[in-house]
């Protein structure tokens, strides 16, 4: 497995680490990294700096709109097929959130994380067989919230889109 499918399905930090260090210098991968998000749609998140050569992006605050707009432009972006399949193929121990969000006529593309304290986060694709998506970001936060509580919340958001895949808007990349 290589870094980008270790990153994507696994979560897996060293793999992240190895593509962040492939980006250059700490400040070159994060003018490349900001530049894709802006490419993406996001006009306004603020990567900080990388002060230790170990140190990732996994902690950049990132608000709901801002990723939401780069979920719904992905699969508009050049080169982003082997990042959208991993995406769609999470580990076990990824398996909650978006991923729930199984039925025959749809398919899931979804990275989650939590933060430090309180907060977990998950952003995705529901993709239709006729080639219209859907993107969905969702966060649970809550003082004292346990990553397992988080998991569940969005494990709730995710039943109900389930339910209501049939009303769901959907769109598609244009031009």
């Amino acid at each position: 497995m290589g870094a980008i499918e270790a990153a994507s399905v696994a979560s897996d930090n060293d793999a992240a680490l190895e593509l962040r260090q492939s980006l250059g210098t700490p400040d070159h991968a994060r003018e490349r990294v900001t530049a894709v998000l802006r490419e993406g749609g996001d006009p306004d998140v603020t990567l900080p700096p990388i002060i230790g050569p170990d140190e990732l992006f996994s902690l950049t605050p990132w608000s709901l709109s801002g990723a939401a707009r780069f979920s719904a432009h992905l699969p508009c972006l050049p080169d982003t097929a082997t990042i959208l399949r991993s995406m769609g193929e999470v580990s076990t121990e990824q398996q909650w959130g978006l991923v729930s969000v199984n039925a025959p006529e749809v398919r899931t593309a979804v990275k989650g994380c939590w933060g430090e304290a309180d907060e977990v986060r998950q952003l995705g694709l529901i993709t239709w067989p006729d080639g219209r998506q859907l993107a969905v970001t969702m966060i649970s936060y809550r003082v004292g919230e346990t990553t397992g509580d988080g998991l569940a919340e969005l494990d709730q958001v995710a039943r109900w889109l389930q339910q209501n895949l049939e009303i769901l808007p959907r769109g598609r990349c244009s031009g």
